[in-house]
């Protein structure tokens, strides 16, 4: 339950760095990237409803918390130590980040297909999400390992009764 709620943490915490760093760029290049993120046009009944941005965001950080909780079972499943945590976390979220790009094509609010400033933001903005999410996820890994450690050396010291 701890675990859960930590990477419940983690999957909010890193859907504001990726959020953050967006709406920055959106706002300092008018290219609409954060505009991007948050399209939700390409959804059935959703996409015909004018919502303001706190609610669109909200999606956003619902998305994050299922990618974290994905991405947090295969750092469990095959054992990754931290440079294979920082690595797949990653790159795996720069690979999603690319494989939804073409939402963009849903929607005359997003930037085209094929411009590619966005298209970079696009992936650096992912890249950064995984590299968050990798040291968020090694930090509570090296905790749980600490605390196991801990109570290992315990269950040690422990006399038995004869």
């Amino acid at each position: 339950m701890r675990r859960n709620m930590e990477v419940i943490i983690i999957g909010i915490l890193t859907s504001f760095v990726l959020g953050g760093f967006l709406k920055f760029l959106e706002t300092i290049t008018n290219l609409k990237v954060y505009t991007l993120l948050l399209n939700i046009d390409f959804v059935p009944i959703l996409g015909e409803i004018n919502f303001p941005e706190w609610i669109e965001f909200s999606f956003h950080i619902i998305v994050s918390i299922i990618i974290t909780f994905i991405f947090y079972h295969f750092v469990i499943k095959y054992k990754w130590n931290w440079q294979g945590i920082l690595f797949y976390v990653s790159l795996g979220n720069m690979f999603v980040g690319l494989l939804i790009y073409p939402i963009t094509l849903f929607s005359d609010r997003t930037p085209p297909l094929l411009a590619i400033f966005p298209l970079n933001f696009w992936l650096i903005g992912h890249l950064i999400y995984g590299i968050s999410m990798s040291l968020l996820f090694i930090l509570i890994e090296n905790k749980h390992n600490i605390r196991k450690e801990k109570h290992q050396k315990n269950k040690d010291n422990i006399i038995p009764f004869k």
